[in-house]
């Protein structure tokens, strides 16, 4: 294990959060079928009405559903809003 995922486990443990949260892991929150909030993403990899291919770093992760769209977007968030109809880790 590398020292900085050792030190993130340690200082997640004292402070009680997830070790990826520290180590700058993407963070995804889905708000029913019409909101999904990205952080900590590396940019965008495809993107469509249909699909949507996210860069998170370590994975990839596709957005698919109907009428998505990127509602808004800075250099670590973003929110995708649409009918998400699913979510894959790649």
């Amino acid at each position: 294990m590398g020292k900085i995922k050792a030190r993130a486990e340690l200082l997640s443990d004292r402070i009680d959060l997830p070790a990826d949260a520290l180590a700058g892991s993407a963070k995804l929150t889905l708000n029913g079928r019409r909101h999904l909030l990205i952080e900590n993403h590396k940019g965008i990899s495809k993107y469509g009405e249909k699909q949507i291919v996210i860069d998170c770093g370590n994975m990839k992760t596709r957005i698919c559903g109907d009428e998505l769209n990127l509602t808004a977007m800075d250099k670590n968030d973003m929110l995708i809003t649409g009918r998400i109809l699913s979510i894959e880790l790649e």
